[in-house]
């Protein structure tokens, strides 16, 4: 109901619908807010804490290579991972949590000892070419399940020649986003708008110490904003980052045939608009415990 009132412009009725919704499901899901900041501060505080810049010797890389799309949840990554892949040389294993079971098959410790690295390498790239079957001219492969920023050090010790795309988005936009949403698993901190604007801004935070914490040669930090304001130039810079040659296909991202299940599936059939920019300024009224949090 939320996007059908939306739709005609009754926005004062779409906001009432998504907030009842919210509110139905939030009462039900258990959400633990304190332990999840708690976590997300204890990981961004590990990243601040050690010298992750320093160049670290490592043997070459199996080919392909993985390319990680981290961000919060509707921040872009399902555009971004479309456009990457509509490359020939680039292949993508959607929202797979390879990477996360790879470390709980190996160790159940919040700190990965160094001999687990080459035995959680072999699992994750194992399953993630198993999933792709055939690789025979692929140069990369993008895994895009966000849950992957909780990894970021682990990410870049197991496989030191990965890159690591981060992904932001104006929080304003991206939580009014999550919050008109109805996810089909996870992200329980998305039904209460104090709460999400806590989260956003906690994630955020994380995200910002992996950029300035981990070496230049693996990450690389977008804003979704530049990216559909200047397409062209943000996805040159992006392939250079990754290593292979610029390819038009990229930007005709939207006439691909690959199947998208998230819930941006519609949008990137689309070519790159600006309608989600700004949507948060109509909402503004019913925002104040979400802005007020960020």
């Amino acid at each position: 109901r939320g996007k059908a009132f939306e739709d005609v412009g009754r926005t004062d009725d779409a906001f009432a619908s998504w907030n009842e919704a919210n509110r139905l499901i939030r009462h039900s899901n258990g959400y633990d807010e304190a332990k999840t900041l708690r976590q997300l501060e204890r990981l961004r505080l590990d990243l601040e804490a050690h010298d992750h810049r320093s160049p670290q010797p490592h043997a070459r890389p199996p080919i392909p290579n993985h390319v990680f799309i981290v961000g919060a949840p509707r921040c872009g990554s399902t555009l971004l991972e479309q456009i990457l892949t509509s490359h020939p040389a680039i292949r993508g294993i959607g929202e797979r949590d390879f990477f996360e079971q790879a470390i709980l098959a190996e160790s159940r410790e919040s700190v990965v000892s160094s001999e687990k690295l080459p035995r959680i390498a072999e699992r994750y790239t194992r399953a993630a070419k198993s999933y792709l079957g055939q690789t025979s001219g692929v140069s990369l492969i993008v895994d895009k399940f966000l849950a992957n920023s909780l990894y970021l050090d682990v990410i870049q010790r197991v496989l030191p020649a990965a890159k690591i795309v981060v992904l932001f988005r104006d929080k304003r936009d991206l939580a009014l986003s999550c919050f008109s949403k109805r996810f089909s698993s996870g992200h329980p901190y998305a039904y209460d708008l104090a709460e999400l604007g806590r989260y956003v801004s906690a994630h955020d935070q994380l995200l910002d110490a992996a950029c300035r914490h981990l070496p230049e040669s693996t990450v690389m930090r977008i804003q979704y904003e530049e990216l559909v304001e200047h397409p062209e130039q943000v996805i040159r810079q992006l392939l250079n980052f990754l290593g292979v040659s610029w390819h038009a296909g990229c930007l005709e991202f939207h006439t691909a045939e690959r199947i998208v299940t998230t819930a941006s599936a519609q949008q990137v059939r689309q070519p790159i608009n600006r309608h989600g920019i700004g949507r948060w300024q109509r909402f503004a009224p019913h925002l104040g415990p979400l802005l007020e949090a960020l």
